[in-house]
């Protein structure tokens, strides 16, 4: 019996993509023994913005007035990240129309079938035959209906989610780029049935400036109005420096749950704690009935903390609170993790914890003032002369001195 299930198909539009169109020369190719893939590669880091870390890319061949031509097209990982972890993500672009990032077997057929068109155009001339062949490798699939793997699938087309921590992480790391001394005075993540919140406190940077830089990054990410909502909480100044109460909220959808399933969460907790004590770090509270516990820990040793936790990738935090001062030398922080009975996904250390994030809550005030040595005087009046200091058998240290008649007078050095 066939098993029926479902799949998405997602179309992206031209703001979504970038397309370039790259000559390819074989013979210097050969010459250089360079790889088409390396020299792709290496002509998109020069010409696409933040190529290769923030990018899924692939490519495909054409041949124009006898010339072999890459065409390169590059998402950004963010707008893919929830679907590239669905089961059957199909993807598609809207020019020119066909189906990107296939799965590996129909990329083999797809890659010989290339070949195999390419050694038939270079050695023949067949230029219309190549195009004709070309036309049907880039038609869309449109039909409702697929068979493979003896299983139906129906396709349905949903709008992308967005990673909400991708989001933020991204977010901040350019405000933190234009705002170099900002500060986190308290951060906190909370995720929960409903929703998804980040509340933090940065000083150092305007209301004006955060708005500005959400709205610009949303756009920028082709994400809708309603879909993560911004609010400023408060605004207040401390030492002559702007302190503002930020909110990022974002409503969960269905699709957070359809892969879900249960873990012993104990063990998470555990192994962190073993974690602390490894850095001499005893936590100040501890509750394995709501796996939650609370520590401080110095701005110096914070990042190693996060880098050597065992379980840094896995998705089992469901609140983080941060808060230090920029005097202070100890952040407190309090991790509450998933239990069993909570049916939703967390989120990693590694997720949320990122290189500027850190910097900006691990700050500390290197001005403070040395304490002044201050050198004991002996009180003398006018009237006496200091002519030496000596120290007796018993280390008293005394002072001679001389008073007006010549007499010389010991004197304790106080």
């Amino acid at each position: 019996m066939n098993r029926m299930f479902f799949t998405k198909k997602i179309i992206l539009d031209k703001s979504q993509f970038s397309l370039y169109k790259l000559e390819i020369n074989l013979k210097k190719l050969w010459i250089e023994r360079m790889k088409i893939k390396n020299f792709i590669s290496s002509e998109m880091e020069k010409n696409h913005p933040r190529f290769s870390v923030q990018c899924e890319w692939e490519y495909f061949f054409t041949i124009k007035e006898k010339k072999l031509f890459a065409n390169v097209i590059v998402v950004d990982k963010l707008l893919l990240a929830k679907y590239m972890k669905s089961k059957r993500p199909r993807f598609y672009i809207s020019s020119p129309k066909r189906q990107i990032f296939t799965p590996k077997s129909h990329m083999i057929m797809g890659v010989l079938l290339t070949s195999l068109i390419l050694i038939i155009g270079c050695t023949f001339g067949v230029k219309q035959d190549f195009e004709n062949k070309q036309k049907e490798l880039i038609e869309p699939v449109v039909e409702k209906k697929l068979e493979y793997d003896n299983q139906t699938t129906f396709v349905e087309e949903e709008r992308i989610d967005v990673d909400f921590c991708a989001f933020f992480s991204e977010f901040f790391e350019k405000l933190y780029e234009e705002n170099t001394e900002l500060f986190l005075d308290s951060f906190s993540f909370e995720v929960n049935q409903s929703d998804e919140k980040i509340n933090f406190v940065v000083l150092g940077v305007y209301p004006e400036k955060i708005k500005n830089n959400f709205e610009k990054f949303k756009v920028e990410k082709n994400i809708s109005q309603d879909e993560i909502l911004l609010k400023i909480d408060s605004v207040s100044y401390e030492n002559e420096k702007v302190k503002t109460k930020v909110c990022f909220l974002k409503k969960k959808t269905s699709e957070d749950f359809s892969d879900f399933q249960n873990q012993d969460y104990e063990e998470f907790l555990i192994s962190f704690r073993n974690n602390l004590i490894s850095f001499g770090i005893f936590p100040s509270d501890e509750n394995l009935e709501n796996h939650s516990l609370s520590f401080f820990v110095k701005k110096q040793d914070f990042e190693n903390l996060i880098s050597n936790y065992v379980f840094k990738s896995e998705k089992v935090i469901k609140n983080i609170i941060t808060s230090s001062t920029f005097g202070e030398e100890k952040i407190f922080c309090e991790i509450v993790f998933l239990s069993l009975e909570e049916k939703f996904h967390g989120f990693s250390f590694e997720e949320i914890f990122s290189e500027k994030l850190i910097n900006a809550l691990c700050k500390q005030d290197k001005t403070k003032k040395l304490p002044v040595k201050i050198e004991k005087k002996v009180p003398v009046n006018d009237s006496l002369e200091i002519i030496g200091k000596i120290t007796l058998s018993s280390g008293e240290k005394v002072v001679l001195v001389k008073d007006k008649n010549g007499k010389i007078i010991q004197k304790p050095d106080k």
